[in-house]
């Protein structure tokens, strides 16, 4: 497997982290974000479906609602797109989505980029020129913001904001000190507070200041039950690299013949499958592992029972000629919980 393909997965699954924490807060940090960041005086908002538009291909934007703004009482469509990373072509997207999201709604369309990076952007300016076809839309960066303006919120998730905006004249770890000091005031239920810094953690990543957030957080006796549950989280990142290696070698070798993607997907549920397994291991909970890998309680516990054969599945396989599809029809199981013990195996032979 080239290094290409395996940072072009690790790259997207690092931006599908942060996505889904900023879609879990964004309600939340919507109003501070139009008011100090993108500027946008309105007098109600609606908040429209994320769904899938599709034409000849699906796109699906990070955020979407149909405001009135207040200098014009004009009603249109504001869409919001987060961007951890500064990729080549994003722009040619925005175009296409601003395109189908006018067609259907037939109202204005102002599309809004929210960039993450703590560098000025090169892919992103503004502005699309396509021939007959062109874009303006808003470029906001949370790095030209002061830690000030979120640090002293009442909302944790303004608060965990500050460590993306300019932390000048202090050191970032300094910054990092104030915000889990700030969230031990305003958070009062331990589960919370621990679920806080897990998205704390995730989001300082994006800095590049994940670790020391881990180490702080070992640091401070008041955080002690967030920092037992960063130290799961350790054990997923390493069972998680060791499972994204394997399984995504094995994905691609299988992805060649139908198609990369379907390689891909096929990597990361071998991925998945391994990590449960470690995790069950380690005497793990079936919630937090559902927790910390993404999947449900339900498809997590599926997962478990059918791994209970594991066993079984080494030994059957050990014969010659064994098939991975008859030794799942004979077990009851997923023919990718049988490759997923198999991969397994061939890695303890080697």
């Amino acid at each position: 497997m080239s290094k290409r393909k395996s940072s072009t997965y690790r790259s997207r699954h690092e931006a599908n982290r942060y996505d889904k924490i900023f879609k879990e807060n964004f309600l939340v940090i919507l109003p501070v974000l139009m008011e100090m960041l993108m500027h946008v005086d309105c007098e109600f908002i609606e908040y429209l479906p994320m769904q899938k538009q599709q034409v000849t291909r699906e796109m699906e934007p990070d955020f979407i609602c149909k405001v009135r703004l207040k200098s014009t009482g004009e009603i249109v469509i504001l869409v919001i797109e987060f961007e951890s990373g500064d990729r080549p072509h994003i722009e040619a997207r925005y175009l296409l989505l601003a395109s189908m999201l006018y067609h259907r709604y037939r109202l204005p369309v102002y599309l809004h980029c929210i960039y993450l990076g703590a560098r000025a952007p090169r892919h992103l300016s503004g502005r699309v020129e396509g021939g007959s076809v062109s874009l303006v839309y808003a470029l906001h960066q949370l790095r030209l913001l002061n830690y000030k303006d979120f640090i002293d919120s009442n909302k944790a998730e303004e608060v965990m904001l500050a460590i993306l905006a300019n932390t000048e004249p202090l050191d970032p770890e300094e910054v990092i000190r104030l915000i889990l000091a700030r969230l031990t005031q305003i958070v009062d239920d331990k589960n919370e507070l621990a679920q806080r810094v897990l998205q704390f953690t995730v989001i300082s990543d994006l800095r590049n200041l994940g670790p020391v957030v881990e180490q702080i957080v070992d640091d401070m006796s008041l955080l002690a039950g967030a920092g037992q549950r960063l130290r799961r989280l350790k054990i997923f990142r390493m069972a998680e690299e060791e499972g994204l290696k394997k399984g995504l070698e094995k994905g691609l070798e299988k992805g060649l013949e139908k198609g990369l993607e379907k390689g891909l997907e096929k990597g990361r549920m071998l991925s998945e499958i391994q990590t449960i397994r470690r995790m069950q291991v380690k005497g793990m909970d079936v919630s937090t592992i559902a927790e910390v890998v993404g999947l449900s309680k339900e498809k997590v516990t599926d997962y478990l029972q059918q791994l209970e054969h594991w066993g079984e599945i080494r030994a059957m396989l050990a014969k010659p000629r064994a098939s991975v599809n008859s030794i799942a029809k004979k077990l009851g199981v997923e023919p990718i919980v049988v490759e997923a013990v198999k991969l397994e195996t061939n890695g303890e032979d080697r």
